[in-house]
């Protein structure tokens, strides 16, 4: 890839009253169907801020109330932005470090090319459109 420039990214955190341990999710591949992971993970949160309230898990995509969850999902998103739950931080880059336990740490950096925000982790790069 011939990258001709980079570019600092606004990127929004919990705040610092957020219970980091109810506010991060995992949706790993081997959990996206698995309802009853799914429930556990609703059952930790409850009604706690979390990046949960933001998610909708695969296994909901064909249910019939999809429209009404994607609806609760942005009015979730626009609460966090007006109440404060979410703060942007000045535009950057950041390291991020995932201790997966069964092998060293991988690092990534998430870093602005162009339109896209990029993720790039041991050498491998992936994209998503940025609109801010």
């Amino acid at each position: 890839m011939n990258i001709t420039c980079i570019k600092p990214v606004k990127m929004l955190l919990p705040n610092k009253n957020i219970n980091l341990k109810k506010w991060a999710v995992i949706a790993c591949d081997q959990y996206t169907s698995d309802a009853k992971y799914w429930e556990e993970v609703q059952a930790q949160v409850g009604d706690s801020p979390s990046a949960l309230q933001l998610t909708l898990p695969e296994i909901y995509i064909e249910e019939p109330d999809v429209n009404t969850k994607i609806e609760k999902i942005n009015r979730t998103m626009q609460q966090y932005l007006s109440d404060g739950t979410l703060q942007e931080l000045p535009p950057g880059m950041m390291l991020i470090s995932r201790d997966t336990g069964g092998v060293t740490s991988r690092k990534g950096i998430i870093w602005r090319h162009g339109g896209y925000v990029r993720v790039e982790r041991n050498g491998i790069s992936a994209g998503y459109r940025y609109s801010g």
